[in-house]
């Protein structure tokens, strides 16, 4: 989910209050200081740049063996991808994402192309009954993403979170909802083939 600048701030402020509060709070009742006020206040500075990274920056797609879908090729490209977000983030933390996002979109553009196409062809090798779906959602994803690295080209002040958000949903949706039952059907016949 995206959130504007402002409303990014206003959730910061409100942390920042809140962080006041409970830590007055905490400071007169617990140790029954009298002057909490200046504590309070150095417990708030301290804790705003912590609560700031935590609700705000973006975090890395962790691989998790749920995302395996039992096909060496498929999750060798489904790895290449995560990384290939990964670097968005990287990119974003270390304040370059103006200069290297759109270099990691040309990247990730090409080698999807690459593992789509690597997919279609053990679909046709394997006769999965459900490749031309299968194929409408490749060529529907790449109809998206073209449009949305054009979005990107065009307004350079789209936020890193829209770029990270469209990447990791549609991986973590692709992986799901797609490749489990084509990996699944491959192993299958492989394992029927002897192949395994």
């Amino acid at each position: 989910m995206y959130l504007s600048t402002q409303k990014r701030f206003a959730i910061f402020v409100a942390l920042v209050l809140a962080t006041f509060v409970v830590g007055f709070l905490l400071l007169s009742m617990v140790f029954h200081m009298e002057s909490a006020w200046p504590w309070a206040v150095l417990i708030s500075i301290l804790a705003a740049p912590l609560f700031y990274m935590r609700v705000f920056q973006l975090s890395y797609v962790k691989w998790k063996d749920s995302y395996y879908v039992g096909v060496e090729e498929i999750d060798y490209d489904h790895k290449q991808v995560v990384g290939m977000i990964n670097q968005v983030v990287t990119a974003s933390q270390d304040h370059l994402a103006e200069n290297i996002v759109p270099g990691i979109l040309d990247k990730l553009i090409d080698y999807t192309k690459y593992h789509l196409d690597r997919e279609e062809k053990l679909m046709e090798q394997y006769g999965y009954p459900g490749k031309e779906q299968h194929a409408i959602q490749h060529a529907k994803f790449i109809g998206k993403i073209n449009r949305f690295y054009s979005k990107y080209s065009e307004e350079r002040n789209m936020k890193n979170q829209e770029v990270f958000d469209f990447l990791r949903c549609w991986l973590l949706k692709h992986i799901s909802n797609t490749d489990k039952d084509l990996g699944a059907f491959i192993q299958a016949k492989r394992n029927a083939q002897g192949e395994a």
